[in-house]
């Protein structure tokens, strides 16, 4: 800890005017391609009002390896999400198509075998609604 306040206090400060002409790190795209190649996040971008699957994340698609479903993009999202959940994902779907502002929500969603659409385990999610661009 010792070493991290001395490098911090070694560090010149910034001025107001170098803060401006700073660019960002990295662009939107790239921060996207990295958040969707993640293998630790479930990520999921879909189409209102269809529920249309536009992308997944690395990590979300590894649950879904062994199922029947040969990709994840194009098919319906609702198809892998709890009954008990569902109410719950479409109203904020709906509150998201008016413009109105959603919070932080939990849904459970089902992973499937390799045999059939058999029911394997229940993810436990948090869907935070936000734009991803595919």
């Amino acid at each position: 800890m010792e070493d991290l306040v001395t490098h911090l206090r070694a560090m010149p400060a910034s001025s107001r005017a170098s803060r401006k002409e700073r660019k960002p790190g990295v662009s939107l795209e790239e921060a996207t391609v990295r958040v969707m190649s993640s293998r630790s996040e479930r990520i999921v971008s879909v189409e209102l009002p269809s529920w249309r699957i536009k992308c997944g994340s690395v990590g979300l698609k590894e649950y879904y390896v062994r199922s029947p479903l040969r990709r994840l993009e194009g098919q319906c999202f609702l198809h892998l999400v709890e009954n008990e959940s569902l109410d719950v994902l479409r109203a904020a779907g709906q509150a998201v198509m008016r413009g109105e502002a959603v919070v932080p929500l939990f849904v459970d969603l089902r992973t499937f075998s390799r045999e059939g659409m058999v029911c394997l385990n229940v993810i436990r999610c948090r869907v935070i609604p936000a734009h991803v661009s595919c």
